[in-house]
């Protein structure tokens, strides 16, 4: 077929014959990595259960990550992406050696594009899946070869067509990359992703109180994300004026204010995509220690920084913040004390946590934020400590213009060759 055809070439190429890595390849680079071998696998529990915990930000009953396990034993790709992820982690988590991670992901890589070459086996979910665990293998590595993979992902989109049946938990997953995508290299979202929003069963749905056990936020808010970014490349376009960008950021605004979750009322669970809630607090682990009240602070952590985000589409460098702004501010660096570590809600604080520290100057706040950072490393993923650097870099340009030193730079252009995801 023509599509899947587009997809290996697009992106997903096997290894060449001198043995470098397929990632390495696509950036047309050589590495030392030899192609394995027949690879022993030796799955269990505990890989999937690790990516079950570590890459969501509430752990629930309904928790799709545990069904990947039944799904991987008959689908290779997605075994050997699971075990590439898991394995890489771990050695990160407990600070050993990692000897194994890249000869599962260069399997990975292998059986992928096979399956790709199978109309049948190509328009799975398991296949999606593998994708996106290679994904989350890149950025737990904060590398910037997760964008080839988000490529063949897009690829694979086009191809399939009506995407609108996926598993939500899986549009969720794809819905996270897509925002980072948008937000880092300035990409327009695939056109399914944006259909997903105006699905029948969605409109009318309540959807206060509801919270994204994968993205953590309430349910309404992805949407609005995705405008916010869209407006960031509106406002680079000469055909639009300064008073049809500032009449979109004030409607988005107050669209993003109405997202709030009541931190002392219940929450329910629930896919940004899907019509019914999945769970409730009272059903889940967030029962425990009152873990509930952390996943609706996240919540709100997040909805705070979008109100920060989208402010910063039209606003000047070095401009007071405006009253509703600064209480933005103030109100994330207060919830993150509802948040003492990154057990479930509070693991997928990366970008909140970026986007208000881009916001403060003196070093009591600066330090609180560093001190999250710290918290937020403990979960081994790479990307962390990479956007942190990041941020402090932003930090020193700024400073340094205070002081007549230099010129201050927006935190795109330090990122600039060193696009890891900020999650």
């Amino acid at each position: 077929m023509e599509g899947l055809e587009s997809i290996t070439q697009f992106s997903y190429e096997t290894p060449n014959a001198s043995g470098s890595c397929w990632t390495c390849v696509a950036a047309k680079t050589q590495c030392s990595f030899e192609l394995p071998g027949a690879v022993a696998l030796a799955p269990n529990d505990l890989n999937v259960e690790n990516m079950a915990k570590i890459a969501l930000a509430i752990d629930y009953d309904g928790n799709v990550y545990r069904s990947f396990l039944p799904m991987a034993m008959s689908h290779t790709p997605l075994l050997n992406a699971i075990l590439a992820f898991s394995s890489a982690h771990l050695s990160r988590w407990q600070n050993t050696t990692d000897n194994s991670s890249n000869r599962y992901a260069v399997q990975a890589l292998v059986e992928l594009e096979k399956s790709l070459r199978d109309p049948i086996l190509a328009s799975s979910e398991a296949t999606l899946a593998t994708m996106l665990c290679l994904i989350c293998l890149e950025a737990g590595r904060g590398s910037t070869k997760w964008r080839h993979h988000y490529r063949g992902l897009e690829e694979w989109l086009r191809w399939k067509g009506d995407a609108v049946k996926l598993e939500p938990f899986l549009k969720s997953w794809i819905l996270l990359a897509a925002y980072q995508a948008a937000t880092i290299f300035g990409e327009e979202p695939n056109p399914a992703i944006c259909q997903w929003f105006e699905a029948d069963d969605l409109s009318g749905t309540p959807r206060d109180q509801v919270i994204d056990p994968f993205l953590g936020y309430s349910v309404k808010l992805p949407r609005l994300l995705l405008r916010a970014a869209s407006l960031y490349r509106a406002r680079c376009s000469p055909s639009i004026s300064e008073d049809a960008i500032c009449h979109s950021v004030s409607q988005l605004q107050q669209e993003i204010e109405a997202c709030k979750i009541d931190c002392t009322k219940p929450i329910q669970l629930a896919s940004a995509f899907q019509s019914t809630n999945v769970s409730t607090a009272a059903n889940t682990s967030l029962c425990q220690s009152d873990l509930w009240k952390r996943a609706a602070a996240t919540a709100e952590i997040f909805r705070h920084a979008a109100h920060i985000y989208v402010y910063r589409v039209n606003a000047r460098q070095g401009e007071s913040l405006p009253i509703d702004i600064q209480h933005s501010v103030d109100e994330i660096l207060n919830l993150l004390n509802l948040i003492p570590d990154t057990r479930g809600p509070g693991s997928n604080l990366a970008w909140p946590l970026f986007t208000v520290g881009l916001e403060v100057d003196s070093p009591e706040l600066r330090g609180i934020v560093l001190d999250w950072w710290q918290i937020l490393h403990l979960l081994g993923m790479e990307s962390t400590r990479r956007t942190e650097r990041v941020l402090v870099e932003t930090w020193r340009y700024r400073d340094e213009a205070k002081e007549g030193k230099g010129v201050a730079a927006n935190w795109q252009e330090v990122m600039r060759g060193q696009e890891q995801m900020v999650a």
